[in-house]
């Protein structure tokens, strides 16, 4: 669908359709914001979705798109997300019901206070800033510690393949796999890199040691903000290094240096994105609106028992600490 205003395109948004079984004889009519309800296709995972606005009056376009969708589409189910929880009240719109299908911590660091990569340590806890001191001196104990920005675009493929290899050997065998072995997520991913020569809007940093290579970070950048997609990090003989913290780091500093006002870790709980960032959590949710219908609030309160049960059961059977 297309806001306009005579020929000018103020507004953009992509809806797939699906159907879905539900009851015998009943289906349920789905649209997706950016995303199609295949989870293979939609391993490339989307966030901070939204319509593509333009920026002078986004609120206005974001309305009228709404009000088109609610009025003039047929469905039973839109699915928005992962969408930043501050922008999702004004999809609200949509429909009166709503159920929240993911809902995802989102970490990040606010570097506009930081001249250095000095004052952006001094900013984290004493245990992270004692973690990172005690590795880089162990890495640097070892040799030569590098941090490369690909840009050549041959070396770029090269350093996606490794990448791939490296973050299939970590995930392949784990309950949500590795990306890279989905022909659709490989190719996306290598299409934006191959197509972003300038590297304008995709960056892959290699971390080094003595040559050898330790650590890939992946980032997508628009608009003065850096956002962590995926890393590849092989793993190091001394626990006592954290590998993926120094790397982080390392591209954090070249970031303070680029005068980046905000490095984005993006959704998914983890240890680390919590200890490295300086900003108060904020969430990205995966929201379905649903219109109103006996057998569809009937679905929902049958979930609603089910995962009160589930909790219930879940309660009893774990041990007391």
């Amino acid at each position: 669908m297309e806001a306009k205003i005579g020929n000018q395109c103020l507004g953009i948004g992509i809806f797939f359709g699906k159907s879905k079984f539900v009851f015998p004889g009943w289906f349920v009519k789905q649209i997706w914001l950016h995303r199609t309800g295949d989870e293979r296709l939609d391993q490339v995972w989307i966030e901070h979705n939204d319509f593509l606005l333009d920026s002078r009056f986004p609120n206005e376009i974001r309305q009228a798109m709404i009000t088109y969708v609610a009025t003039k589409l047929t469905w039973h189910e839109c699915f928005i997300g992962l969408t930043s929880t501050e922008v999702l009240p004004r999809f609200e719109g949509l429909a009166s019901n709503k159920r929240i299908d993911i809902d995802s911590p989102d970490y990040s660091v606010d570097l506009t206070a930081f001249n250095s990569v000095d004052d952006y340590l001094n900013s984290l806890s004493k245990n992270t800033k004692q973690q990172l001191q005690r590795s880089f001196k162990l890495l640097r104990q070892h040799g030569e510690l590098l941090l490369q920005d690909v840009q050549n675009p041959d070396e770029q493929m090269q350093a996606f393949s490794e990448m791939a290899d490296i973050h299939i050997e970590k995930w392949r065998n784990t309950k949500y796999g590795s990306g890279f072995d989905n022909s659709q997520f490989r190719q996306f991913h290598q299409t934006l890199i191959e197509n972003d020569p300038e590297c304008q809007f995709t960056s892959i940093y290699c971390m080094s040691l003595n040559e050898q290579k330790l650590a890939y970070i992946y980032l997508l950048k628009d608009n003065g903000c850096w956002y962590f997609y995926l890393s590849a990090i092989k793993s190091f003989e001394d626990n006592r290094i954290k590998v993926g913290l120094v790397a982080h780091v390392m591209v954090i500093e070249n970031a303070i240096l680029n005068n980046i006002h905000k490095y984005e870790f993006l959704a998914g709980e983890a240890r680390y994105k919590k200890s490295l960032s300086n900003q108060s959590v904020s969430n990205q949710q995966l929201v379905c609106y649903y219109k109103p219908s006996y057998l569809l609030s009937f679905r929902q309160k049958m979930r609603t028992l089910k995962r009160q049960c589930f909790n219930k059961f879940k309660m009893v059977v774990e041990p007391e600490c």
